[in-house]
């Protein structure tokens, strides 16, 4: 079981009580801070139904978290959920004004999880997931729920959600797996859902002063990644803003729904 997790080798003294006692999820949770953000700490918390919600074969590891980005978001998990960010109020109102009461959200990329508290504070049913397992961990303590660890390839929900949420995460996605990405996006969505995703303007993929990858899409580059018969009612918005990194930021806010028939 644990070769299929890929995560760590914790100490048999923590893994053996977990697993084969069920201590009650009070004291998982209480493990976990003793751990902090560390590979243990995810199979602590998750236990046996981690194994479950994993998409790689049997047998195989899951791939390690070793390029600069999502390096960057490991080392400085805490810093990045806990800086003062404000929830973009203005864009989730529009986003939620199109969905009925309590409809079903996917968000990708959470961070802190600011965005998914504010949606779930006006009644809807939100999935909050991030690619890095430091940064759930962090986003878990704002919402006090579970946030799931899913990598942008590995979404693999079919006609589940009335609408997904990717503020500032798909701008992690290589040039040449966005239009896969969000091919899996648009299966995920139910008939008529919408998707809402934002990106650093640019006009060249490449690396901030953090390190961190960004496609850097210009406005019809990035309109090109929506095919026609998948995508309707796409509309990309222009702003000036800033980001993590300090700098001013060109951003481009992407609104699309997936075809009702």
């Amino acid at each position: 079981m644990f070769r299929q997790l890929g995560y760590c080798k914790a100490s048999p003294r923590f893994l053996i009580p977990v697993l084969v006692t069920g201590i009650q999820s009070a004291q998982v949770l209480g493990l976990k801070r003793l751990f902090r953000a560390t590979p243990e700490a995810l199979v602590l918390r998750h236990g046996a139904s981690y194994q479950a919600r994993m998409t790689f074969d049997e047998g195989k590891e899951m791939p390690p978290l070793s390029d600069q980005t999502n390096a960057f978001y490991r080392d400085n998990a805490e810093a990045y959920a806990s800086r003062e960010r404000k929830a973009p109020v203005a864009r989730l109102d529009r986003f939620l004004a199109r969905l009925e009461p309590g409809a079903r959200i996917l968000e990708l990329g959470c961070g802190g999880g600011q965005d998914s508290a504010y949606m779930l504070a006006r009644g809807f049913d939100v999935t909050p997931t991030d690619g890095s397992p430091e940064l759930a961990v962090e986003a878990e303590r704002l919402l006090g729920r579970p946030v799931e660890v899913v990598r942008f390839e590995e979404i693999g929900w079919h006609e589940v959600f009335d609408a997904v949420w990717a503020e500032a995460c798909l701008l992690h996605v290589s040039r040449a797996d966005l239009a896969g990405v969000l091919a899996r996006i648009q299966r995920a969505l139910k008939a008529g859902g919408i998707l809402h995703a934002s990106f650093k303007a640019g006009n060249g993929e490449g690396r901030d002063r953090f390190r961190r990858y960004y496609n850097y899409p210009s406005r019809d580059w990035l309109m090109r990644r929506f095919d026609k018969k998948d995508w309707a009612e796409l509309e990309i918005a222009e702003a000036d803003g800033g980001g993590y990194d300090g700098e001013p930021t060109r951003w481009l806010h992407v609104s699309a729904a997936k075809p009702i028939s």
